[in-house]
């Protein structure tokens, strides 16, 4: 079973392009941020 779940995540790494997985933090990050940048309204 783990050795499966390894194979796996070698296989998401080498096949999803790293600059989806960087982007997606990117917008990731921006959300958090934005969110608690922003005031609370009543």
């Amino acid at each position: 079973m783990l050795k499966r779940l390894h194979i796996f995540v070698n296989y998401v790494i080498l096949h999803i392009p790293l600059y989806r997985l960087v982007g997606t933090y990117y917008i990731f990050r921006r959300c958090i941020s934005a969110l608690f940048s922003r005031p609370p309204k009543p």
